[in-house]
């Protein structure tokens, strides 16, 4: 799995966060879709968007097939 963020304030102030993830499957055929698209509450950091991620990745019980968990888990909460 591959994972496309973007992150926006619209015109009357609401931020919101946009997740889609792509794979490839059994057929070799290149998938994607729309995992998430949220408000997202503070500024536009990135411990912020991180957090928020990781917060979806869990509601889709994906957290723990996605290679960089270990490595955002460390830099939001050691560093």
């Amino acid at each position: 799995m591959s994972f496309t963020i973007d992150a926006w304030t619209s015109k009357n102030t609401l931020p919101f966060l946009g997740i889609t993830v792509h794979w490839i499957d059994e057929e070799w055929v290149l998938c994607s879709s729309t995992l998430d698209f949220s408000l997202l509450p503070g500024s536009h950091s990135g411990i912020n968007l991180a957090k928020k991620f990781l917060e979806i990745l869990d509601d889709f019980n994906i957290k723990t097939k996605v290679f960089f968990f270990k490595f955002i888990f460390f830099l939001i909460y050691f560093i």
